[in-house]
């Protein structure tokens, strides 16, 4: 038993004691707990699981991507390290981390928004990098110091090329290798990924790799088959196996086949007039290395429609891009139908090209009777235009009332032109629609065929009966006039109702009979000034007009010879006179007593 002494030294009193014991124990708490919090915020000694896998390669780099999953408690702030195992192995641009590269030792560490990694949880950052030689997985991957397991520096395929050239009927081959030895024998295929089915892989498509030769490159050989085009097909090649990382190979087909020349022609669509002829140019797009020599036919439609010169043409390297022509020509026939046919111009190793030729038929009516003619002018156009321009425009309706011809030919205009129309349907002095595009180029037309088509609200029929009723015009507009500087009603040239009939209306014809009759000769522009106002309006504005006097001028003596140039005289005033209808009259009545010997009894008819 220890002396009461030696206690006292070695006790203190209960109560003080039982204090300094919590006050130890509280102590050891809070150090525990300061250090587990450190541990939780810097360096963790928590397991930890990697795995590494190469997205893509390249001749020069790779992409690469690292996932690290924590199997220990909750991580605020990570820092992963791995090491590249080739020099070249250079990181350029990395992405979910903030990384440092010291030779071939790398380290990457969280950004601000990715700090935490909770117990099971993982972080992922990829990369970019450059390589030369070889490109293997990278090794010693760690988070916060603690050495992962996983998958992490395992091998990955490697090929000798990305891209491969393979001549048609040929073959070539690359290599396949393993950036590093797998663990047991491991088994490659390549296959077509995508492309031309004429590239295959004829070799090679099955490759074992050891411990042992799994550095040493394998070929892979892809043959081109032979295909009648001229096209360098392409596929892609890809390299795969389980566990592994696959690369990819583009091969390209080097074509054998001859380089095909376009032939061109100057247009695509021909008008013929039946019984004439027309023609079209044909060319090649590029040089060929010898004489070509191009056939021109019939590839279908009307027989009546033929090639009656240049079926056959040669051209030469120099000659290549001129024009030579064909001639089509449409027979005579007894129908009213417009006839139409493909005429084909190919050759060997041409791409052919085709024109689509339409007869315009002349049987049926009398051309006259089908041909309508305007005269435009600016006091036609509806408000009227103060211009010194003039223009024509004719349209020549086919037998059957399917097609046109149109032509329209202009002068003077104030301005370049920016528009020019058929309208329909409306009488002279109003507006109409439009229903045919003639501005398509800007510019004169000439023979342009129109298939007739509902349009501006009109039936085919429609359109038909407003230009055989003197409804349909056409009209120019100029960069002063956007509204229209000219325009000009059809009429028909022979309305081919033999004559006759009454003043209050007719077609062209009648309206140039009536003048020659009226007047001391028609013209095209008062003609269809009668047509426009109406046969009665002229009349009336003729009876109404000043009277030309003769007074100074007839020096009819008893006895006197009247001279010659008082007779021209006379003449230029009866036929330059406003009111030609009263001297024609004149004129007429004055024949009429001098042939039966009434001139004493009837000069008072005379103004």
């Amino acid at each position: 038993m220890l002396k009461r002494e030696v206690w006292n030294n070695v006790f203190t009193p209960p109560g003080r004691g039982l204090r300094l014991l919590l006050f130890a124990l509280a102590i050891m708490l809070i150090a525990g707990s300061v250090g587990e919090l450190k541990k939780t915020q810097g360096q963790s000694t928590s397991t930890c699981n990697s795995s590494y896998k190469e997205n893509t390669a390249w001749n020069v780099g790779f992409q690469g991507e690292v996932t690290v999953v924590n199997n220990g408690p909750a991580i605020n702030g990570w820092t992963v390290t791995f090491t590249f195992p080739v020099a070249t192995q250079t990181i350029y641009e990395l992405w979910n981390g903030v990384y440092t590269q010291t030779g071939q030792n790398v380290t990457v560490r969280n950004v601000s928004y990715n700090p935490s990694i909770p117990t099971g949880g993982s972080v992922t950052f990829g990369f970019n990098a450059n390589w030369s030689g070889s490109h293997p997985a990278p090794t010693g991957i760690t988070l916060n110091g603690q050495s992962c397991g996983g998958s992490g520096g395992g091998p990955t395929i490697q090929t000798s090329v990305t891209t491969l050239s393979v001549n048609e009927g040929g073959s070539a081959q690359f290599g396949v290798r393993l950036s590093a030895a797998p663990a047991s024998n491991i088994t490659v295929n390549v296959a077509r990924l995508s492309g031309d089915t004429d590239l295959t892989a004829s070799g090679g498509a099955t490759l074992t790799f050891t411990p042992t030769n799994f550095g040493t490159f394998q070929n892979v050989t892809i043959s081109a088959a032979e295909d009648a085009d001229t096209l360098n097909g392409t596929a892609v090649f890809r390299a795969s196996g389980t566990g592994l990382t696959s690369a990819d190979v583009s091969a390209s087909e080097v074509d054998n086949d001859p380089n095909v020349i376009a032939a061109q022609t100057s247009v695509t669509t021909l008008n013929v007039n039946e019984g004439g002829s027309a023609q079209f140019g044909v060319r090649l797009a590029s040089a060929p290395t010898s004489n070509v020599t191009v056939n021109v036919a019939r590839l279908s439609g009307d027989t009546d429609l033929t090639v009656t010169g240049g079926a056959t043409l040669t051209f030469t390297p120099a000659n290549f891009a001129t024009f030579q022509n064909v001639t089509i020509s449409a027979a005579e026939d007894a129908d009213i139908t417009n006839g139409t046919a493909v005429f084909r111009a190919s050759g060997t190793n041409l791409t052919s090209v085709d024109v689509n030729v339409s007869e315009f038929d002349n049987d049926g009516a009398p051309v006259a009777q089908r041909t309508f003619v305007a005269v435009l002018n600016g006091a036609t156009e509806v408000p009227p235009v103060a211009t010194s321009s003039t223009g024509t425009a004719t349209v020549i309706l086919s037998p059957d009332g399917t097609a046109a011809l149109v032509n329209l030919n202009w002068t003077g205009l104030s301005a370049p032109e920016t528009a020019a129309h058929l309208h329909a349907a409306a009488p002279p002095g109003n507006n109409a629609g439009v229903v045919l595009d003639l501005d398509m180029p800007l510019g004169p037309v000439s023979n342009m065929l129109w298939v007739l088509q509902p349009a501006g609200g009109l039936t085919v029929q429609g359109l038909v009966d407003a230009l055989k009723g003197g409804q349909m015009y056409a009209n120019v507009h100029s960069a002063n006039n956007p509204g229209g500087e000219i325009r000009g009603w059809l009429f028909v040239v022979d309305a081919g109702d033999g004559g006759g009939g009454d003043t209050s209306g007719g077609g062209f014809a009648d309206a140039a009979r009536f003048l020659e009759q009226a007047t001391f000769g028609p013209t095209v522009a008062e003609a269809n000034r009668v047509l426009s106002i109406g046969f009665e309006s002229w009349l009336n504005e003729q009876f109404a007009a000043p009277i030309t006097g003769y007074n100074n001028l007839a020096q009819l003596q008893a006895g006197t010879f009247v001279n010659y140039p008082v007779k021209l005289q006379f003449f230029r005033n009866a036929m330059a006179g406003q009111d030609q209808l009263r001297q024609r009259a004149a004129a007429s009545v004055v024949q009429f007593n001098l042939r039966t010997n009434q001139w004493p009894n009837s000069c008072r008819c005379l103004p």
